[in-house]
């Protein structure tokens, strides 16, 4: 057995640099192809005898008992020691208030990027854990626990590394891990109970999951009242795709078919996924509440990017508290100004575009700007139409997600045909620049050095440049391309976790507490939202 290297202090995943894309672009291909097919849920139910019984917490405590959640950890070192640093002190100072040391850490989905393996975990997750929160001795007095739930992230090696790391009462710095599948129950004090879903890559339950949770409820009694963390905020992109169907999960969990006649109210669910936070609140009852809080350690994602205003889940009305939204927009729509850095911060990108460049304008020793010219010119060279038509095809693609009428005229017409006439002013440039005295042969060496230096070093920077401006204009004036604009940033401030007190009257404060800046103390962004279940 291959023995695990030391963890790395890895910075910040670039998501832009052609070895991590191609990398990418494998997992999420056999993941597609084979991860989907195999259900590693359904491993986990047959390795057992039977079915576990929930984990009890509700006898350990006569007064407030506290947990927290932190969701979307594991990008760079900086942000995620950070994170896991406070979460392990054992008392947090802020707003007048003592928030004590949660009695267990749920981690909410996406423990890992980009990908998981054995060493991913070891790098990202498993050192800074480790490192914030080392074990002096062998034993813990009162140890604390880690539990986890499966984001997409996480499955994309078919849910191995996963189980390996989690479900195998494996030890990470001061936690110890407790839950022997990727979803589970905890029995909490005061009537309260959570449930950890995992969705796995096609957001689907299976079968054997449904039997689990089925058999919880016949442990629950009328009244009590229920917490559920899934992997995504199915409520937000049920709404931002326009498809309600994504809420189809927790409909089946949360209706007759699971909790049958019982009389369970889930009043909080909660998700990462999206790296911020975001609290949608019932617009008739303020005791049931929505909150996406994925701000473990990953890149930041804005709350800028769409109108998720309201959203309505089984016919009721869920209203985003926008006050409290961290970052605010505001700071998220000036924050994607970065891009205009995008060559300095994403460096190896312009690789791929310097020689795309290089490839488009090697052999145009002569360029005219005027349509007769420019039509010749795409298709006096079968290898150079095939060349532009990739370009507007692998532009239209990265766009598709936003419709087709998008992605043809913003995607593949203005995005990909920018690129298309920056290599012809730069193919202009090198005639004007290099020694072509020789009717601009190719053959001397001293011009072939030149071309190819104006080309590929004027491509790597020119075309990482305009995806970069590509990119902050989709997000500021089309709300599009969130994900890719914000990863191309790669920040590692504005990071957040909950911390949840249940009081013995039954009623439940939500203590959201944010980090602007990796360098300076932490704040609570709003609250505590309570909930008054009793």
């Amino acid at each position: 057995m291959a023995r695990l290297s030391s963890p790395k202090k890895k910075s910040m995943v670039g998501w832009y640099d052609p070895r991590q894309l191609i990398n990418t672009a494998i997992q999420v291909l056999v993941s597609d192809l084979i991860g989907t097919r195999f259900d590693a849920r359904r491993e986990e139910a047959l390795a057992g005898d039977k079915l576990e019984q929930p984990i009890d917490y509700s006898t350990t405590i006569s007064s407030d008992f506290w947990f927290d959640y932190m969701s979307d950890t594991g990008d760079g070192w900086d942000s995620t020691f950070h994170m896991a640093s406070l979460v392990s002190q054992p008392t947090i100072q802020i707003a007048g208030e003592t928030l004590p040391r949660g009695k267990f850490l749920i981690l909410g989905g996406d423990e890992i990027y980009p990908f998981a393996s054995k060493q991913a975990y070891q790098d990202r997750l498993v050192g800074p854990f480790e490192s914030a929160s080392p074990v002096p001795n062998e034993e813990l007095a009162n140890p604390w626990d880690l539990y986890a739930i499966p984001g997409n992230h996480d499955w994309y090696d078919g849910l191995i590394s996963f189980l390996r790391q989690f479900a195998q009462e494996r030890r990470i710095g001061s936690w110890n891990t407790k839950q022997r599948r990727s979803y589970f129950a905890l029995k909490l004090p005061y009537r309260w109970w959570l449930w950890a879903v995992d969705t796995q890559l096609e957001n689907d339950l299976d079968r054997p999951q449904v039997d689990y949770f089925r058999s919880v409820v016949e442990k629950m009694n009328d009244g009590d009242r229920l917490i559920v963390c899934i992997p995504e905020p199915d409520w937000l992109y049920g709404k931002m795709q326009s498809d309600p169907t994504l809420m189809n999960n927790l409909e089946f969990l949360l209706g007759k078919r699971v909790l049958g006649k019982k009389k369970v109210t889930a009043h909080l669910t909660l998700a990462g996924d999206l790296h911020h936070y975001r609290r949608h609140e019932h617009v008739k009852d303020r005791n049931q509440q929505k909150i996406v809080s994925g701000g473990g350690g990953a890149f930041l994602h804005p709350t800028h990017f769409n109108n998720v205003d309201e959203v309505t889940v089984y016919d009721d009305v869920f209203k985003l508290q926008k006050e409290t939204q961290f970052p605010t927009p505001s700071t998220c729509f000036w924050l994607t100004f970065k891009n205009l850095l995008f060559p300095f911060i994403n460096p190896w990108f312009g690789i791929l575009t310097g020689l795309l460049y290089l490839l488009l304008g090697w052999r145009l020793t002569h360029v005219e700007w005027d349509p007769t010219y420019l039509f010749t010119l795409f298709i006096q060279s079968t290898p150079r139409l095939a060349l532009i038509l990739a370009i507007w095809g692998g532009f239209y693609y990265f766009t598709a997600a936003y419709g087709r009428t998008f992605a043809l005229l913003w995607g593949a017409l203005v995005h990909g045909s920018a690129h298309i006439v920056a290599a012809l002013w730069l193919a202009q440039r090198a005639n004007d620049w290099c020694d072509t005295t020789n009717s601009g042969s190719l053959n001397n060496w001293k011009v072939a050095l030149c071309r190819v230096g104006i080309l590929f070093i004027g491509g790597h920077i020119i075309g990482s440049f305009i995806m970069g401006i590509y990119l902050l204009i989709s997000l500021n004036l089309w709300r599009h391309h969130h994900n890719e604009a914000f990863s191309a940033i790669r920040i590692k401030d504005y990071k957040n976790f909950l911390r949840i007190r249940i009081k013995p009257d039954g009623n439940l404060d939500i203590f959201p507490i944010g980090v602007p800046h990796l360098s300076k103390p932490p704040i609570l962004i709003e609250g505590p939202v309570t909930i008054n279940a009793a």
